[in-house]
């Protein structure tokens, strides 16, 4: 073999491996390309959560001030449930407890 053969030899050698490098850089394109599309996946889908969980936060919030709302409107009802109790002890004992029975009975009759 002589000088030209081998330089020959060695470029075919050199051709065939830029051709590898070349298929491998395009399969680690194609790969950079399906990690960028999945990134863009995840920060869509990252973006739909976190516009969720301030939903939910917001939703949080009305519900607990909400409950507050109804605990106090309950503390009121409790409270004027005990003062009709204590009224209709007074009145009980203003006419008599027999003469309340009466009544509430005379009502039932009608």
């Amino acid at each position: 073999m002589n000088n030209e053969e081998k330089i020959l030899n060695v470029l075919s050698g050199l051709s065939s491996k830029v051709d590898q490098i070349g298929k491998n850089q395009e399969t680690l394109q194609k790969n950079q390309e399906q990690f960028q599309e999945g990134q863009l996946r995840i920060e869509k889908k990252l973006d739909a959560v976190y516009n969720q969980t301030a939903d939910l936060t917001e939703f949080r919030t009305e519900t607990k001030s909400n409950f507050e709302q109804v605990n106090k409107k309950l503390d009121s009802i409790d409270n004027r449930v005990s003062n009709l109790e204590e009224d209709t002890k007074s009145i009980k004992e203003i006419l008599g407890e027999h003469e309340f029975s009466i009544r509430s009975l005379k009502r039932k009759i009608i």
